[in-house]
């Protein structure tokens, strides 16, 4: 039986200029944090240190249900682009 890899809950903060540069990587693993200032923004961080912007959305299902609330449709992500800057 193949075991788990235990899922750590995603951080959640507002996301500022002056503390992104700050923010470093987990040894093992990508860091995700959510943007409690803007709904679905994101930002990545690779073990390695790369710092990404996506946003994660869902769009409505349309069928009802018979309960008369559209089902929510799967989460889908948006990479924006890197934090670093092209000059």
């Amino acid at each position: 039986m193949a075991s788990r890899v235990e899922r750590k809950p995603m951080e959640r903060r507002r996301l500022v200029s002056t503390d992104i540069d700050g923010l470093r990587p987990f040894k093992d693993r990508r860091r995700e944090i959510i943007d409690t200032g803007c709904e679905g923004l994101r930002l990545r961080i690779t073990s390695s240190g790369k710092k990404s912007w996506s946003v994660v959305y869902r769009v409505s299902g349309g069928d009802t249900g018979g309960n008369g609330t559209p089902k929510k449709g799967k989460p889908r992500r948006v990479t924006l682009g890197s934090t670093e800057l092209p000059y």
